[in-house]
């Protein structure tokens, strides 16, 4: 073992770990029943990691509600309930198979008022295209009468357009892979109100602008998430306008998936990432039993009438438009302002924890608040949400989540952290620790990690100085040209 005074480790201070901020755990018991029994059931029997069902039931469970509440958390200042969660999982991690049991209910719900809507749509359309045959029939006679004629079409023409009937659309919850204008007409036939659930990442590739010769359009996401006024001009149609837009998105990508997402410098910058709540936990690939019993199917039942409750047992309210209010206890509105306030500081600069994702950690409080509030929802799905008050304990939940998403969300924006730089240090701290390196050139990193060009090297070499990993010597590597050489701090090997 090498001594610490020793002269071959002279001027050498102990090296700085550049392992990732330690992953915390989803919270057990979480979620009120039964939706908390089907999570835990749902991920037992598929052997998939907790935070993937905890966060797309919560997505659900927003999705169902997000016409009907919003939460109060002071006398100026409410949030929608509505959340966009994203789970970050590699290949083959089962997702598709809880995505299908938590979305049952919706598809159901949907495929039920398709069956009640189908007569009343057909019927509709065949009472229009008889009309327009009609006013077809009368413009032609129109438009070959003389003056006294004319008029007399033209009113009976006037009278039959407005005998047409609407047609209307089928009731819709949720959509896949959705271009804007698209989504906008969706929202503006389902009360404003749309969710997006995949198990992949294929919107990012719309946003991003697949259909719009490469230009981000992300407009009516962003107000969509905060639930504002939003206008959508089509090109082919009138503009659209909503009074209170709302999108709730759960989605999962692969971790490599969401690196290329960072890419795009106008996500970033507008704040779209800011808004998912991520996890990215621990992949079961490589021991699971692959031999677990399935599910109980109670705890399938139970979880799919309560989320057709919310549905279906919103109270009535005026105009038939939501928004009932969910209040805060005393005690819950302290637990949210007193973690609201620790939040702010560590925005701060002086200690600077989460100073890094101020477009992230900012938007937290108004997170925990909606997700206390789907919590509360839950708690009371087969009674009435609107006639509690949101409890200190559904609070504290929604704070003990909050702390995990934060946890996650420092370790996702640190593998984006300017495409990865501190995982190709860790690389390559590995392979020197591996090889027991005394010394190594930029040559030879370039040679092992061929995707490393030379200025790729230059901050994570920042990186690795900075943390005392190595530091740079003069020396000439064999003949030719000189290269960059480093010498490997001894007491790395310890």
């Amino acid at each position: 073992m090498h001594d610490i005074n020793s002269p071959e480790t002279h001027g050498w201070n102990l090296p700085l770990p550049l392992e990732g901020v330690p992953l915390l755990p989803w919270p057990k018991d979480i979620l009120p029943e039964p939706f908390g029994g089907f999570a835990a059931e749902l991920s037992r029997s598929t052997e998939t990691p907790p935070e993937l069902a905890g966060l797309i039931i919560l997505s659900a469970v927003a999705t169902a509600a997000q016409k009907n509440y919003q939460v109060q958390v002071k006398d100026d200042y409410r949030e929608p309930v509505n959340i966009w969660v994203l789970p970050v999982l590699p290949p083959a991690s089962r997702k598709s198979r809880v995505y299908s049991e938590v979305t049952a209910p919706l598809r159901e719900w949907e495929k039920e008022k398709k069956s009640l809507f189908e007569p009343i749509i057909e019927n509709a359309i065949s009472q229009r295209k008889t009309l327009e045959a009609r006013l077809k029939e009368l413009r032609n006679q129109a438009a070959k009468a003389n003056e006294g004629k004319y008029d007399q079409l033209q009113g009976q023409i006037e009278k039959l357009e407005q005998q047409l009937p609407n047609i209307p659309s089928y009731p819709q919850l949720w959509t896949c892979d959705v271009t804007p204008e698209q989504l906008g007409t969706i929202m503006a036939a389902n009360d404003e109100a749309m969710a997006v659930l995949s198990d992949e990442g294929g919107v990012f590739d719309i946003l991003s602008g697949l259909y719009s010769d490469g230009k981000a359009n992300i407009d009516l996401f962003l107000q969509a998430h905060s639930g504002s006024p939003v206008r959508v001009d089509r090109r082919s149609s009138p503009p659209i306008f909503m009074e209170r837009a709302l999108l709730t998105m759960g989605l999962t990508i692969q971790p490599q998936i969401i690196k290329n997402i960072c890419k795009n410098k106008t996500f970033r910058g507008r704040g779209l990432l800011g808004r998912f709540l991520y996890a990215i936990p621990k992949s079961n690939i490589g021991s699971r039993s692959l031999n677990e019993p399935p599910m109980n199917p109670d705890y399938a039942s139970q979880y799919r009438k309560s989320i057709r409750y919310i549905l279906e047992h919103c109270p009535a309210s005026e105009g038939g438009k939501i928004q009932h209010v969910l209040y805060l206890t005393k005690e819950a509105y302290t637990s949210w302002w007193e973690y609201a306030k620790i939040v702010e500081k560590l925005m701060g600069d002086e200690i600077g924890y989460l100073s890094h994702i101020t477009d992230w950690a900012g938007k937290l409080p108004g997170a925990i608040a909606r997700i206390a509030a789907l919590l509360h929802v839950m708690r009371y799905s087969c009674q009435k949400p609107s006639e509690y008050s949101i409890s200190s304990e559904d609070m504290g939940a929604a704070v003990k989540i909050g702390h995990v998403l934060t946890n996650h969300a420092l370790v996702v924006f640190d593998l984006l952290h300017e495409a990865g730089i501190k995982q190709e240090a860790r690389a390559i701290y590995d392979w020197i620790k591996e090889e027991k390196l005394k010394f190594v050139s930029r040559r030879e990193c370039m040679r092992k990690f061929r995707r490393l060009k030379k200025d790729d090297l230059v901050p994570i070499f920042d990186i690795l100085k900075e943390h005392e990993i190595f530091r740079e010597v003069e020396a000439k590597v064999g003949k030719g040209r000189p290269s960059d050489v480093f010498e490997v701090n001894p007491l790395l090997f310890e």
